[in-house]
């Protein structure tokens, strides 16, 4: 809790020092026409642009925005996670709206299904790290199709309301950036996981393939001759492929919503003032950052709360330990093929311990007696025990 509020209470810096000028105490420097002072007790008006479905993305991002929300600043999140189905506070916060992208009953949860995503046509032809990025291309421009197509989101836009700071997540996709044209503020990213290749430029931020391993990790820290070029070849093949297959896309959504005139997002997205990322140096290895790239890896993790009575009694009854399977919220363990899920439960049945085993469908073909089935799983609450 105490990392928590320490990154609020930055947070609450990098707010501050976004738009003040050096010169003067009271004197202000911003993006477009909003100004304010950090002289001034000022409440802001905040816009979060998260625009992936996930909720294990959203997860992250909540505290943080609840915890402003609660010092009394005015939230627009602009999610396909309602705070409802994900709270964290159970307070009230009326000053805290949520614009939903979708029916908030169509949560991204259990949607991905292994032996599809295993057999998908991409995989007979190129390696998969290739694949991860064309998958993610199509995520990002399908999300910003459906969030422009949203009634209240075109509302948004047509809109004249004034904006003092816009949270936007990087992630697969920078169409977002058409909320920081149009309401001319400053601009901070949230990642909820590693930064991706294409984000480091944008910051300013090192990104030398000689001696830090690319994102999908296909060599340590350590490389040979030979794996330093290769490393440096994927870097840029990926940067290049970025710019030419996300973002020439992505701007001509943006301006078919935003109107003509909007220029390049490879541009507006410098205009980034911070990025917060959900990374560790303990785990994710140590890597050099300009000082507006700050790591806040684990700020969403608050106390545990008491498991369900079913999941504590098996847990007490396994003085020997009890081991949690689970792919997240999003993969569906049950789609897997009988012969890995026979692999798999043949592994589970001579464990000298029992299993955990997110599942999400009513029947499993074969049933074991160290094994419990569970649906949904509070997969903290459930390893802090």
């Amino acid at each position: 809790m105490h990392l928590f509020w320490f990154f609020v209470t930055s947070t609450w810096l990098i707010l501050s020092s976004l738009v003040i000028n050096s010169s003067s105490e009271s004197a202000t420097v911003h993006y477009g026409s909003p100004t304010f002072s950090a002289s001034e007790n000022k409440k802001f008006n905040i816009l979060a642009a998260l625009f992936t479905s996930g909720g294990s993305h959203f997860i992250f991002f909540e505290p943080l925005l609840e915890a402003l929300a609660r010092r009394g600043h005015n939230l627009t999140v602009l999610s396909y996670n309602p705070r409802e189905n994900n709270n964290i506070d159970a307070n009230v916060l009326p000053n805290y709206k949520n614009v939903f992208l979708t029916d908030p009953k169509i949560i991204a949860k259990n949607v991905l299904n292994l032996e599809e995503l295993w057999a998908n046509y991409y995989n007979s032809y190129f390696p998969s790290s290739v694949v991860d990025i064309i998958l993610l291309r199509n995520f990002g421009l399908t999300y910003c199709e459906m969030t422009f197509n949203n009634t209240a989101v075109r509302e948004l836009i047509k809109s004249d309301q004034k904006f003092d700071l816009i949270f936007m997540e990087t992630f697969c996709s920078d169409c977002a950036l058409g909320f920081v044209h149009k309401f001319h503020a400053p601009v901070i990213a949230l990642s909820s996981h590693e930064i991706l290749p294409w984000i480091n430029d944008r910051l300013g931020n090192p990104d030398n393939p000689s001696h830090i391993p690319g994102f999908h990790k296909f060599y340590s820290g350590k490389m040979t001759f030979m794996q330093r070029v290769m490393n440096t070849l994927h870097l840029w093949w990926v940067k290049v492929f970025y710019e030419i297959r996300f973002q020439w896309p992505n701007q001509k959504l943006v301006e078919e919503f935003f109107g003509p005139g909007v220029p390049p997002l490879s541009e507006i997205v410098k205009k980034t003032s911070a990025l917060l990322v959900n990374t560790h140096y303990s785990i994710h290895g140590s890597r050099p950052y300009v000082p507006n790239v700050i790591e806040v890896g684990g700020i969403h993790i608050g106390k545990p709360k008491p498991l369900p009575d079913d999941i504590q009694k098996f847990l007490d009854d396994a003085p020997e330990g009890v081991l949690l399977f689970s792919w997240g919220s999003m993969i569906k363990t049950s789609t897997l093929s009988q012969e890995k899920l026979d692999a798999l439960l043949n592994v589970f049945c001579e464990m000298p311990r029992k299993v955990i085993l997110k599942w999400e469908s009513e029947e499993m073909p074969r049933k074991l007696k160290n094994v419990m089935l569970k649906k949904w799983l509070p997969q903290f609450d459930l390893m802090s025990e």
